[in-house]
């Protein structure tokens, strides 16, 4: 009987330190993917900031005379440029300027006026 018990004890001791070890682990994989997605949103942030950086900078007709005086034959980025689609009317009360998947709460320098360049 006490050889018995004495199994018993060992089973729901091994089996409770195998559970505590897979919950040990759930949590490291929680703790990691939180940090990932961090990260993840980091970068994301970083990308937005560049391109408003890129969009601030870049004039379409000064791109254009210098893509001709290259001499360069550009395709499309994009797979409907010979077709634009007409852009949907923003919401009521919606900012037009807003890009669709950016954080709402950051000021954005699209939304704010340019200063005159002498070469304008």
């Amino acid at each position: 009987m006490f050889l018995k018990s004495l199994t018993v004890i060992v089973f729901f001791a091994a089996v409770a330190v195998l559970v505590l070890s897979y919950r040990q682990q759930r949590l490291e994989m929680t703790n990691e993917m939180a940090r990932l997605h961090h990260q993840i949103d980091q970068s994301r942030q970083k990308m937005w900031d560049l391109q408003v950086k890129i969009a601030d900078h870049v004039e379409p007709p000064a791109l254009a005379k210098a893509i001709d005086r290259a001499h360069l034959k550009l395709e499309s980025a994009t797979p409907n440029a010979g077709n634009p689609v007409e852009p949907t009317p923003p919401a009521k009360g919606g900012n037009p300027g807003a890009r669709p998947h950016a954080p709402q709460n950051r000021p954005s320098s699209l939304t704010q006026a340019r200063p005159h360049r002498a070469d304008d």
